[in-house]
């Protein structure tokens, strides 16, 4: 339940015989607290369960009518407590990860003189194309200087952000430029934008992307309708290779009785030389995001902890950066529906696979299949638990012998309460 409550902040302090005072400062205290569970069982590969919490702590701030302040930590996720949870396990490098970080911590404040917000600090930032770019929900939190406001009926959103501040005697940021621009139309919108991302390596070799796309969303009656299309153009200095490419997504929601039923058709072109290939800013970072129906090729709340193994749109494997370049295609449904009062359930499936692969290697990424239930036990309490089943293809190892297909059977459940 969230808590709300006027903080007085108030003094005297005497000088030259007057008096003054802060102004009062609205505050509200809330976050979310999640238990994670799963278990992985796979037909070629080692079997895996673990549980985990993760707790993040949320303060907003409303100074006055013009300036406000949020910050969010993430506390987790922890595995175990051995050392007062200082640090969580790193199975990569096995060196562990700061348990209690600064997630979100900025202040917003309205500029009356051209109107709109600024809004500045570690800042929750979204592609607008569905999360398929880059994603607030996977910490795409950079140190960000952004503008938020409007031209008419036009919303904007006109951004500079640093993700990465390396060696400062050395050449090796990672900054991100976002120019958003949506307009109201019928019952949806029309929107358009343009992206930049610069890699800077040692020497000034860069990663360079960059991305123009335009998108829709109109709701028809029947049926709830958005889709993008998305040109990419990049450069990578240091190899001195080039890249081009496209994404378009077509996606429709619409009732059926009482049930809510999505399909997703989402394509990025690709090939195994890079050159036509669709690159996207979180297969650079080693981010995903959550723009799917699914829970093992995809990723969902109850899924997004040591199983996820999600691929971004340019075919990206999260967990390792392989198949970054093949392309992918995907189509996928999804439907949710009540069962009772406190209980409701969802189902989804997904097909994928690459645009291009090398030789000897499979196109074919995976089918995936997910059910779950998701059960009210109090006021913004919740049980969720499911099951994950996915069927993967053979891969080539290192000596080239083909391994074989591994189905992959998931068991999850997520405790998570929203305060």
């Amino acid at each position: 339940m969230r808590r709300k409550g006027v903080a007085v902040l108030a003094g005297a302090l005497l000088i030259t015989g007057a008096a003054s005072s802060t102004k009062a400062a609205e505050s509200e205290f809330h976050g979310q607290f999640r238990i994670n569970y799963y278990s992985e069982s796979q037909s070629e590969g080692a079997d895996t369960a673990a549980a985990r919490l993760r707790w993040r702590p949320t303060w907003d701030a409303k100074i006055d009518e013009d300036v406000k302040m949020h910050m969010q930590l993430n506390i987790g996720h922890i595995q175990g407590n051995q050392s007062n949870a200082r640090y969580t396990p790193n199975p990569e490098d096995k060196t562990g990860d700061p348990a209690v970080a600064i997630r979100h911590a900025l202040i917003n404040f309205k500029v009356r003189e051209v109107g709109g917000n600024v809004v500045a600090g570690l800042v929750p930032v979204s592609d607008k194309f569905g999360d398929t770019l880059f994603s607030s929900d996977w910490d795409f939190n950079p140190l960000a200087l952004a503008y938020l406001g409007k031209i008419g009926d036009a919303d904007i959103r006109l951004a500079t952000a640093k993700l990465k501040e390396g060696d400062t005697t050395k050449y090796d940021d990672l900054d991100a430029h976002v120019l958003d621009v949506d307009v109201p139309v019928g019952a949806g919108s029309i929107g358009a934008s343009g992206y930049r991302v610069v890699a800077a390596g040692v020497g000034k070799t860069d990663i360079i992307q960059n991305y123009v796309g335009v998108r829709a969303s109109q709701d028809i009656g029947i049926a709830k309708v958005n889709g993008f299309i998305l040109y990419n153009s990049g450069t990578n200095e240091a190899t001195d290779k080039d890249n081009s490419g496209y994404a378009i997504k077509l996606e429709g929601i619409m009732p059926v009785g009482a049930a809510k039923v999505g399909v997703m058709f989402l394509t990025a072109s690709g090939d195994k030389d890079g050159k036509d290939s669709f690159i996207t800013p979180m297969s650079l970072i080693g981010h995903t995001g959550y723009w799917g129906y699914t829970g093992k090729l995809n990723v969902q709340g109850p899924t997004d902890t040591g199983i996820d193994a999600p691929v971004n749109i340019d075919g990206a494997r999260y967990s390792d950066g392989s198949g970054g370049g093949l392309g992918m295609m995907t189509l996928q449904a999804k439907a949710d529906f009540p069962i009772t009062e406190k209980l409701s359930g969802y189902a989804a499936v997904g097909l994928f696979q690459h645009q291009d692969a090398p030789s000897g290697k499979e196109k074919n990424i995976g089918t995936d299949l997910y059910v779950q239930g998701k059960y009210n036990l109090g006021k913004n309490l919740n049980l969720e638990a499911g099951l994950d089943y996915a069927m993967l293809p053979k891969e080539n190892d290192a000596t080239g012998n083909n391994a074989k297909d591994n189905n992959v059977t998931l068991a999850f459940a997520r405790l998570q309460l929203e305060y």
